[in-house]
Parts: C-alpha cells; sequence; structure tokens
C-alpha cells in the first residue's frame, strides 16, 4: 500500500471530491520524501528516517483534519445524496426514453404503411437495436454508473439502494420497444413501437387521461365542447394505430 493511502481514503469517505483528495495527498507524499532524505542526510538509517519523517508529518488523523478544516469542497453526491442516487436516474431514464421514442416515430414513420414483407432489412436491423438499447442497455448503464459513483467516492448511504431500487423499477416499466408485425387475418403487418413496458402503467395513464378530460369537460361551458349527436355517437372511433403504421403509444 502507498504511503498515506489511509489518508486518500478518510477523505473520500467524508465527501472530498476525488481530484482534491488525490492532490493533497500527492503533495503530502512529495512533503514525506523531502522529509526522509533530510533524516537519511542527518545520518539516519532508512528505517528510523522513514519514522521519523513520519511523525514529523503528521498522523493520518490530523492530516485528515487539517484537510477538512481547510474547508475543502464536497461532492454533490455526498451533499445530496438522494438527488444523485434517487431523482437524477430516474429523470434521466425518462429524458432518455423520451427522446428516443420520438426520434423512432420520426425515423420509421415513411415506413408506416409498409407491409412487413416489404420492409427494409436495414430499417428491420435498426429497430432491433434501439429495443435492444432501449430495454437492456439504458437502464444498466445508468445503475452502473451509479454504483461506480458510490465506490469511486467510497459513500456509503441508503440512497444508494433505494435510487438502484427506483431505477430498477422504472427500467421495468420504461424500455423501447419496436416490433415488426406478421401479416394475418388479412391485415398487411406493420411496425408498432412503444416506451411503456407495464400494463399497469398503461392503464393508470389512461386513466388520469380520462379523469382529466372529464374534469376540463365539466368546468367547459357547452358552447366549448358541443354535445354529440346519436349519429356521432353511433359512429365507431378511428383507431390511430392500425396495422401498417407506428403505433400511437411510441
Amino acid at each position: 500500500m502507498l504511503p498515506l493511502e489511509n489518508v486518500h481514503e478518510r477523505l473520500l469517505r467524508a465527501g472530498i471530491k476525488p481530484r482534491h483528495a488525490r492532490r493533497y495527498v500527492t503533495e503530502l507524499r512529495e512533503h514525506l520524501f523531502d522529509l526522509v532524505t533530510q533524516e537519511r542526510a542527518s545520518g539516519l538509517d532508512a528505517r528510523q528516517a522513514d519514522e521519523r519523517a513520519r511523525l514529523l508529518l503528521g498522523s493520518d488523523a490530523q492530516l485528515t483534519a487539517a484537510m477538512l478544516h481547510r474547508g475543502a469542497p464536497r461532492t454533490l453526491a455526498a451533499r445530496a445524496p438522494w438527488a444523485v442516487f434517487g431523482i437524477a436516474p430516474l429523470v434521466t431514464l425518462i429524458i432518455a426514453m423520451v427522446l428516443l421514442g420520438k426520434w423512432s416515430m420520426a425515423y420509421f414513420y415513411p415506413y408506416r404503411a409498409l407491409s412487413a414483407s416489404d420492409i427494409p432489412q436495414t430499417v428491420r436491423a435498426i429497430g432491433i437495436a434501439l429495443t435492444f438499447l432501449g430495454s437492456y442497455v439504458i437502464g444498466p448503464a445508468l445503475a452502473a454508473t451509479c454504483v461506480v459513483t458510490a465506490w469511486r467516492q467510497r459513500l456509503a448511504s441508503s440512497w444508494i439502494w433505494a435510487g438502484l431500487a427506483l431505477l430498477a423499477l422504472a427500467s421495468g416499466a420504461l424500455g423501447l420497444r419496436v416490433e415488426f408485425l406478421q401479416p394475418q387475418s388479412g391485415a398487411p403487418g406493420g411496425i408498432r413501437g412503444s416506451v411503456i413496458q407495464s400494463t399497469l402503467l398503461v392503464m393508470s395513464i389512461r386513466a388520469l387521461r380520462c379523469l382529466r378530460c372529464r374534469f376540463w369537460r365539466c368546468e367547459c361551458s357547452d358552447d366549448a365542447w358541443p354535445a354529440k349527436s346519436p349519429d356521432q355517437r353511433r359512429q365507431p372511433r378511428r383507431n390511430h394505430g392500425a396495422a401498417g403504421g407506428l403505433g400511437s403509444a411510441i
């Protein structure tokens, strides 16, 4: 183990930024080397010079306290672990899924009217790659980033495990999926995409949308929401996610 490694570990556990802790320990090692050189020049042997120099430099606790007394900057993960491990990964996952879903809609939109057999192989390969990226890469990559950050800064907080649990739940509910439908029952097939994989989450979002629509209809006047005629009520609703095109859930 390198000299003063315990000081480096103590500083990291205290929340000091790694680069500041590393720089401080490097300066201490250089000073320790100078002290050893001076003690050897005074006639002491190697072991006695090392012990004397270490005594003159100070104990690990004293050196750590001196750095903390300087007011060295602490990492955000140490000051607000709830934000770094709880909120940031979740928000990043949601933003990534939204951006990936919007880009997928723009890319696959020109192929919405093609049957499954007419879709180019390149488009299929891109769809498979996006599905793998959205379902199996982004979530684990965020979790690995949290673990590496916690290990690098020697953090021990319950927010780390809470954030990983929230991220696991969110990754199970969110994930881009692009499917190429095969023709069946007279339908030509096509492309369907979604970013929500949890049936419960889909039902919850639909319920919230229904409640929102009902709330606003109650608040609006009859002129803004004219009553439907009996003929309009009997007309079937249009399916915007029909076979042969991108589903509206993407």
